[in-house]
């Protein structure tokens, strides 16, 4: 839970308020951090021209029965087979961070503050966004919201006709520690989203992109969901294991600012939960709904609690 809230909860109250009767406290220290974090949207929009998202207009020109896809940068990317690809053309897809060095060109791309010290992700920006390929396709840009002025700037190098397709968009945070009230308390964020008590330019958060993205799924009212390339296993990324990428971008190399054995987001720190804790959360409160959240291949540390997608025969 947010120290702030911890601090400001002592003794008998603050065990009550991690427990399934200590929801409505919960919430309520949620839609307040929420109101805060709405206003950061609001002013980094001003400030760089980019309008906030608003999920209940963000309609996939696919539509929302489609299975949305979640492109990450695991190296299990390029195990797939040309039938699994066929089948993400079909859907819509978002591709995360690094994805852009891929050679596919999703729906859209999904990008978050970096590393003040890389150089790599500001060619991103700078250079690939710039591709013919990509300008000519004109994905969606969705930009979490800066956390300061060089993140700011960084978002101006990315090119004007993509600028325009962009929206910016920030996150409330769970406030529970316990994992056995997370997968209510997300299900709660969420209704309140759509009963618009929280912004709709927010989405569920505990600690990176695809937790985020997933979020925006659900409120977008996707009923399937399918990780692909996000294996958390530490491994390789998919530029490591097929160079010729970086060849076709230009990059020498290309390096995130994390060293691997294991995938940051798994690394619990001073964090209530890691990635894979919330994702089975997400999992769970999805799936009470009807979703179906998968995992593009078997070699995902997430195949531990997720089901492998079922990729089956060309599509006709």
């Amino acid at each position: 839970m947010p120290l702030s809230f911890s601090r400001s909860l002592d003794g008998s109250l603050k065990t009550l308020a991690n427990t399934p009767a200590g929801l409505p406290v919960r919430l309520s220290y949620d839609v307040w951090h929420a109101r805060n974090e709405h206003s950061r949207v609001r002013s980094w929009s001003n400030s760089l021209g980019i309008p906030p998202l608003e999920i209940s207009r963000w309609r996939p020109p696919k539509g929302p029965d489609e299975t949305l896809y979640l492109l990450g940068n695991g190296e299990s990317v390029e195990l797939l087979s040309d039938v699994a690809w066929e089948r993400i053309g079909q859907g819509f897809s978002i591709g995360i961070n690094a994805w852009p060095i891929h050679d596919f060109v999703p729906d859209a791309y999904a990008f978050e503050p970096f590393d003040p010290e890389s150089i790599d992700y500001v060619k991103l920006f700078s250079h690939v966004l710039h591709e013919a390929r990509i300008e000519t396709a004109r994905p969606r840009l969705l930009l979490f919201r800066p956390h300061r002025s060089l993140d700011a700037e960084r978002y101006l190098k990315i090119p004007a006709k993509l600028r325009k397709r962009s929206r910016l968009y920030g996150r409330v945070v769970p406030s529970t520690n316990r994992s056995g009230e997370l997968a209510r308390e997300i299900h709660s964020l969420h209704q309140l989203i759509r009963a618009r008590f929280i912004s709709d330019s927010l989405v569920v958060d505990l600690g990176g992109t695809v937790i985020r993205l997933i979020s925006l799924g659900i409120q977008m009212g996707f009923k399937r969901i399918v990780l692909v390339g996000v294996d958390l296993n530490g491994g390789s990324y998919f530029w490591q294991r097929n160079a010729s990428y970086l060849e076709r971008r230009g990059l020498g190399s290309f390096t995130t600012g994390f060293h691997r054995p294991v995938h940051e987001t798994m690394i619990r720190g001073d964090k209530s939960f890691i990635a894979y804790e919330v994702i089975e959360a997400l999992h769970n409160t999805f799936g009470r709904t009807g979703g179906s959240l998968t995992v593009a291949h078997s070699s995902s540390s997430l195949a531990d609690f997720l089901p492998i997608e079922e990729w089956g025969s060309p599509v006709s």
